[in-house]
């Protein structure tokens, strides 16, 4: 039985969100189910393929050099921004790194390899981070929902432009490339799995239908955010106390694994990638902000995910004249609120992007799954515009 993908069904799950937004008695806009789409049947080739030395040091060799070509179906999407908003990718883990030493040996492999995907070669990974911006690489981790796979990124800067490789798991085997913040000569297109649901009889029978969201109405209950089909499978490694993901990507764990629950403190667990979604309601590179003068509110349907919340973080970029008469909180589907910004705040900008987006005060066992809240009251009827926003939620069983 052929289900459709997440990606290919998102206009009519964002339609359903659009919809209960204009008929809430109180505006708001809804963040429906996702950030980003694409999709479509076909296969998509390109010359990506790079090989570095299996262990940090070599000079590494690789076709790809120039602009490439870019695939419209790449399970990454279109560009490398695109890629940390998607809903079907999961982020595992994102670090930036300075020295040799904070990276793992194929870490090392994989930025002389994505050097080398960019037509420089270099003998080391020392003289990797001499050529580039800062001496500075984002290393990413990346659970792919449709393809059931994972994936590792080196992003870097190169005279203020963004380049870089999509490599398989723990490999110097290139998925893509990162031209000037474009994905191109992607070899890897969604997959089947990951379909939109209501209930688990829309899915696989090896597959449950996890985190659909369902609201009361006035003609009864009403589907107002759609779950995602998941295999059920024994996810090895699982629970294991973990300090980072190198705690978790193990031999013999399963390869999806991230290290949950860091945001509440030192430890956290081993838990499955796949229960972690970003759900995105404004894209700066739009470029068209949203309004709300006087206040408002916006509400984000989170859907897709496990049972409780584990970490939450709130990526918000939101301009004022002054932010003194703005009170700006985000609260949870049961109401709990936190405070990202208290009246009196100096400053005419709340930016909250990367590791600065962490909302840290939410209880570990409320809902994951509904609507949350961004709440912006204004006491002097100013001029407060959102220019980007969009919410990341880890989840696990309760």
């Amino acid at each position: 039985m052929n289900r459709p993908t997440l990606r290919s069904l998102l206009p009519f799950v964002l339609s359903i969100g659009a919809f209960t937004a204009l008929t809430a008695c109180t505006p708001s806009l809804d963040g429906g189910d996702g950030g980003g789409e694409g999709g479509g049947e076909g296969e998509g080739e390109g010359e990506g393929e790079g090989e570095g030395e299996g262990e940090g040091e070599g000079e590494g060799e690789g076709e790809g050099e120039g602009e490439g070509e870019p695939v419209d179906t790449c399970v990454f999407g279109a560009t490398f921004r695109e890629t940390l908003r998607l809903r079907e990718l999961a982020l595992l883990d994102d670090r930036r790194v300075t020295t040799a030493q904070g990276l793992t040996p194929t870490e090392q492999a994989q930025l002389v390899a994505a050097l080398a995907l960019q037509g420089e070669v270099v003998a080391d990974i020392d003289a990797a981070l001499d050529v580039i911006d800062q001496r500075e690489a984002r290393v990413l981790k990346l659970w792919d929902l449709t393809t059931e796979q994972r994936f590792d990124v080196v992003e870097y800067g190169r005279g203020d432009t963004s380049l870089g490789a999509f490599f398989f798991r723990n490999d110097t085997r290139a998925a893509a490339r990162i031209n000037d913040g474009d994905i191109v000569d992607c070899v890897v297109d969604p997959g089947p799995f990951g379909a939109v649901c209501a209930v688990d009889g829309d899915c696989e029978d090896t597959a449950s239908c996890v985190g659909a969201v369902v609201e009361s109405g006035r003609s009864g209950d009403v589907l107002v955010a759609a779950g995602r089909c998941l295999r059920r499978q024994p996810i090895s490694g699982e629970s294991v106390s973990c300090t980072s993901l190198a705690d978790c990507d193990v031999d013999g764990a399963f390869p999806g694994l991230r290290c949950a629950g860091l945001d509440a403190g030192p430890e956290g667990f081993c838990d499955a990638g796949f229960h972690v979604g970003t759900f995105t309601v404004v894209d700066r590179s739009a470029g068209t902000p949203l309004s709300l003068a006087g206040g408002g509110r916006v509400d984000i349907l989170v859907s897709g995910l496990s049972t409780v919340a584990t970490d939450v973080s709130l990526e918000l970029i939101l301009t004022a004249t002054s932010l003194a008469p703005l009170r700006v909180a985000l609260s949870n589907p049961l109401g709990t609120t936190v405070e990202l910004s208290p009246r009196g705040s100096a400053g005419t900008e709340i930016f909250r992007i990367g590791a600065d987006a962490v909302v840290a005060g939410f209880p570990a066992d409320e809902p994951a799954n509904g609507r949350w809240t961004l709440i912006v009251e204004d006491d002097g009827g100013g001029d407060a515009a959102i220019v980007d926003l969009a919410l990341r939620v880890g989840s696990t069983d309760d």
